[in-house]
């Protein structure tokens, strides 16, 4: 079961960074927007977990280099807030995909050593 839910991660992932995908669905400024409203905040966090997890499944499976590292103790909603900032603090990112940046952001904040 965990290698079937391994190998979907793995596939959206590939599909999100696929050069056959012209067209950014979701950019950073759509997950900016979606942490800064009260209404949102869960989805952010929901997606920035989903994103994160998925990246740590995949690499895990494939036994390649994470681009970041867990912290001990930090949680969704801090990581929502860095991810937030990473994306204030770099106004070139906002037209790249949410995805992409999300884990720019974790990598620049955990990174693994």
């Amino acid at each position: 079961m965990r290698v079937v839910i391994g190998a979907w991660v793995v596939a959206g992932l590939l599909a999100m960074t696929s050069p056959a995908v012209s067209q950014v669905q979701f950019r950073a400024d759509d997950l900016l927007a979606m942490c800064d409203s009260k209404s949102r905040e869960r989805e952010c966090l929901m997606f920035i977990s989903g994103v994160a997890m998925g990246h740590l499944s995949s690499t895990a499976i494939s036994k390649s280099k994470a681009m970041f590292c867990n912290q001990p103790g930090v949680t969704w909603e801090q990581s929502g807030r860095i991810v937030a900032a990473y994306i204030r603090r770099n106004p070139k990112v906002h037209h790249l995909e949410a995805a992409h940046v999300g884990l720019l952001a974790l990598a620049a904040e955990f990174p693994c050593r």
